[in-house]
């Protein structure tokens, strides 16, 4: 377990990062952990990219988690399977541990297998052999969105407005890794595989983040185990060895987002 924790911003944030830092130390998390302590502030954005970077270049993968995430108990296996699945899988770009409130997807059967064209940042992981088509600049965005039928496609037919969050990224407005992953994605036609029912919950909606905001409209309404009780076994996650757009669950997610964008509070 590698644990990155980003520098104060200034003397105000002083206290509360040392705070962080000393729970940090105290846990016994797993059998070896390396603590990775900044001295100034990254910001958001580099540090994760640095770190999955790093990660991916020692590991070949690596499985990337924030601090506001709750797990369900099954989310390592099912990462860690999937990465060793479809480790050679060029179409393959991220496994997402999080699945989006939808009902009619949330009821299929727990070992069903998903994939969409874009990515989420709620528990994920990736290869190095991914990670490496990082645009961080996104230097033809600008002119690629002025297409409509680009714009529209990158929207996800006009159910999310990814080009307002990245042009605003480019702008310097917000700081953000996750909208320049999913521009990077989007250019190769990458898929992302999900989970029916979601292994990770956010408890970072209270308004109290830097980067988060008063919603509550994503948040996984319950994380019951996916499997039943007793041994794990392989034969409990079906892991198909190709793979392709889900046509009816991407039809149901975007309408999902469709309807959220009408009750969000805050910012993105």
């Amino acid at each position: 377990l590698y644990i990155f924790c980003d520098g104060p911003r200034g003397q105000a944030d002083r206290e509360g990062v040392e705070s962080v830092r000393r729970a940090i130390r105290e846990q016994r998390w797993c059998g070896e952990v390396k603590i990775i302590e900044q001295e100034t502030n990254k910001g958001l954005a580099k540090s994760v990219i640095d770190g999955v970077s790093m990660l991916c270049k020692k590991y070949g993968s690596v499985i990337v988690l924030e601090d506001d995430l709750v797990l369900e108990s099954g989310f390592l296996l099912y990462m860690n399977r999937a990465l060793n699945h479809f480790a050679y899988n060029n179409e393959l770009m991220q496994i997402s541990g999080y699945m989006f409130p939808v009902p009619e997807i949330n009821s299929l059967e727990p070992t069903r297998a998903i994939f969409l064209p874009f990515i989420t940042s709620w528990g994920w992981a990736t290869w190095d052999r991914a990670w490496t088509q990082f645009d961080l600049r996104c230097d033809t965005a600008i002119a690629e969105l002025k297409k409509p039928l680009v714009r529209q496609a990158f929207n996800l037919d006009h159910s999310y407005d990814y080009t307002e969050m990245l042009l605003k990224q480019l702008a310097g407005q917000i700081d953000s890794w996750a909208i320049r992953w999913n521009w990077s994605v989007f250019q190769v036609a990458g898929q992302v595989l999900y989970p029916s029912k979601s292994y990770v919950e956010n408890r970072g909606f209270d308004g109290s983040g830097t980067h988060g905001w008063r919603s509550r409209n994503f948040t996984a309404r319950s994380l019951n185990s996916p499997f039943p009780s007793g041994d794990r076994t392989s034969s409990e996650i079906f892991l198909p060895e190709t793979t392709g757009i889900s046509v009816d669950e991407f039809r149901l997610t975007k309408k999902f987002l469709r309807e959220s964008n009408r009750t969000w509070v805050g910012r993105i």
